[in-house]
């Protein structure tokens, strides 16, 4: 991911720049201009689609002004602010304006954020915005370009009534769990390497690893390949080796659930999620369950509280492990009521979550004795001072200082199948074991 699109004064410069631009763009074309209604053939594209391009970059410039926050990052839980990220990302990687230093694995990282930027030649433009020096060509490319992308993405993906078939899984399997992981930046490929190394440690046992959601920004089939795909801990071709799962988050359906549904659920190494955002795993002990919570935001879609009633009541001798992209308890934010309410009519043990940027470990409660949330995957944030809340037993401070900021440490989980226990573990993306537990 660059740099600059993920801070929000270069966003609030530069999109309002743009969308002038366009609108200009836009105006030449009713003026015949031949320059710019050679782009329109060139791309295919409808001036009313432009129009339409430019109508959702402007609710993105609306939205900018009311959304700024202080941290490390600029991830907006808003879907056109998301998308205009979308538009900016694809548009200066294809024209080759970007600059890398990267590094490998587990080596010393250049930047705490991410080691991708404009090229000099782009962000040395009065005022640092980022179209100093646009065309009209360059305008025209960005404005059919965003036609093009929101036309193939716009709507909204059938839902799947149909959950993947249950997998019956091995009483001494290892989950690894990881969440908000979908950044692509060198940190967080840092921690899929470490994943990745681990799961080759017992080849002798069956392993998943589950992506509890949030592909950057707006889940554009071209984010699932740059940013997930070629990173993901289960290598092409290991698919008979390891299982692979990914939930559905709000990031993945910014641009209508297509890049998950019909691009990252159709690689072979998610084959057993047949295509279906919500799943299950089955031991003898246990009973998992992945939930969509995304496709209608922080809630239910389809049967699915049906569904995990259903599924408990057939298998009564299991304890329930849930598990979301969306919180159904929150000492930070809002609790989400349909899950809330899933959890308090249903005997859950433990839940995973992810959605806020933290490693949260909350105390128990009569209704869920372990709550736990994973969102520190892949996403930079300035590092926790801890809680005070009565909700909370652990909050992550684990950081490392870039400058004179310090940076919370990315992680991940372990869960290790034992029969009628699981042993977990919480690694930082050094890692090292931050936390560990039993779950019974």
């Amino acid at each position: 991911m660059i740099l600059e699109i993920m801070q929000h004064h270069y966003l609030a410069h530069s999109v309002p720049d743009l969308n002038r631009r366009i609108e200009q763009f836009l105006q030449d074309t009713r003026n015949n201009d031949s320059a710019a209604l050679d782009i329109l053939r060139e791309f295919k594209v409808e001036p009313g689609e432009v129009r339409e391009a430019l109508n959702r970059l402007q609710e993105a410039e609306g939205a900018l002004a009311s959304n700024a926050n202080g941290n490390a990052v600029f991830f907006a839980h808003d879907s056109a602010i998301s998308q205009a990220q979308s538009v900016l990302q694809r548009y200066f990687i294809t024209n080759n304006l970007i600059q890398k230093n990267e590094t490998a694995g587990a080596a010393a990282v250049t930047s705490p954020i991410s080691d991708v930027r404009l090229s000099e030649s782009v962000v040395a433009q009065p005022a640092k915005r980022l179209f100093g020096k646009m065309s009209q060509t360059d305008a025209g490319w960005i404005a059919c370009w965003s036609a093009m992308a929101f036309r193939r993405l716009s709507g909204r993906r059938d839902f799947p009534i149909q959950p993947a078939a249950p997998r019956p899984t091995p009483d001494d399997a290892r989950v690894f769990l990881i969440g908000d992981w979908g950044s692509g930046i060198t940190r967080a490929k840092k921690v899929a390497d470490r994943i990745q190394v681990m799961l080759q440690v017992q080849m002798n046992r069956e392993q998943h690893v589950i992506h509890l959601g949030d592909v950057y920004y707006s889940g554009w089939p071209e984010e699932y390949d740059d940013h997930f795909l070629v990173h993901w801990p289960v290598r092409p071709g290991e698919e008979q080796k390891y299982g692979s799962w990914s939930l559905n988050s709000n990031h993945d359906m910014y641009s209508g659930g297509f890049g998950y549904f019909d691009h990252l659920l159709t690689d072979r190494r998610f084959k057993d999620q047949q295509q279906s955002s919500h799943f299950s795993l089955l031991t003898n002990h246990w009973l998992i369950l992945g939930l969509d919570t995304a496709w209608t935001d922080e809630d239910l879609a389809g049967d699915q509280a049906d569904w995990v009633r259903r599924q408990q009541a057939a298998h009564p001798e299991k304890k329930l492990i849930l598990m979301s992209h969306h919180q159904p308890i929150s000492a930070f934010g809002k609790h989400c009521p349909a899950l809330l309410r899933l959890m308090q009519q249903n005997k859950v043990t433990a839940w995973f979550w992810g959605h806020e940027h933290r490693f949260v470990l909350y105390a128990h409660r009569p209704d869920l004795p372990y709550g736990r949330l994973i969102g520190h995957g892949g996403v930079p944030v300035w590092a926790e001072n801890g809680s005070s809340s009565p909700e909370v037993d652990y909050v992550s401070t684990r950081s490392f200082r870039s400058g004179v900021e310090k940076f919370a440490l990315f992680g991940f989980a372990e869960m290790d199948l034992k029969g009628d226990h699981i042993d977990m573990r919480y690694y930082d993306e050094y890692g090292n074991v931050e936390r560990s537990e039993t779950i019974r």
